[in-house]
């Protein structure tokens, strides 16, 4: 027979599994903001396979700030955090933001909570701006604050992805072709490096994670 105690400890989590069912049904980003929010995605950012580094990426990451010789990184959309946790390892001054609360637990507080989708002349500032996965999920009206946002922050160079139309993926609301991307950087005074981006892909399409 289970004590007192043990029995007391099995509701709570039964209870807690319950809750987490129940909780699961929200949805994982706020369709206004694009941000990740909600109990759910803890569990997404859980899910993610090395914490949601990608080791050849992180590499090729490292080595763009070197090629631009730049000192400090900022990670946009941070998720996990894992990206400003790898750069900050390797030398560089690093800030990172996302728009799930959940950012400063997996980033041990590294990263703050930051709306990408509203004009933010506060963001940390920095040689090299990285953004993934980020921008598909930024709704169409708030696009041009985002990428306003990651142009400002940026003093050397941005690494951004964006999804592609018919790319899948939850929360995919906002899908570009390249050319349109690349446009309206440009339009923000940014200079495309159509090379280096196909060294980049090839290099990245090659990993074996």
């Amino acid at each position: 027979m289970l004590s007192g105690r043990c029995r007391f400890l099995a509701v709570l989590l039964f209870t807690g599994l319950l809750f987490i069912l129940i909780q699961l049904r929200e949805p994982v980003f706020d369709p206004e903001t694009g941000a990740w929010t909600g109990v759910s995605s803890v569990f997404h950012l859980l899910s993610r396979k090395n914490g949601g580094l990608n080791n050849c990426a992180s590499e090729v990451i490292r080595d763009i700030a070197r090629l631009w010789d730049c000192n400090s990184f900022a990670d946009y959309g941070a998720g996990t955090g894992a990206y400003a946790l790898y750069m900050r390892d390797h030398g560089f001054e690093t800030a990172c933001v996302d728009g799930n609360p959940a950012v400063k637990v997996f980033s041990r507080n590294l990263c703050s909570v930051a709306d990408l989708s509203k004009l933010d002349s506060t963001l940390p500032k920095a040689d090299l701006v990285l953004s993934l996965e980020v921008a598909e999920h930024i709704p169409e009206a708030f696009q041009d604050a985002y990428m306003r946002n990651i142009a400002n922050g940026a003093r050397k160079g941005i690494v951004l992805s964006w999804a592609i139309p018919g790319q899948p993926g939850a929360g995919h609301v906002n899908c570009r072709d390249n050319a349109w991307v690349i446009k309206h950087l440009e339009d923000l005074g940014l200079k495309y490096e159509d090379i280096l981006t196909l060294q980049i892909r090839q290099k990245v399409d090659s990993c074996p994670d």
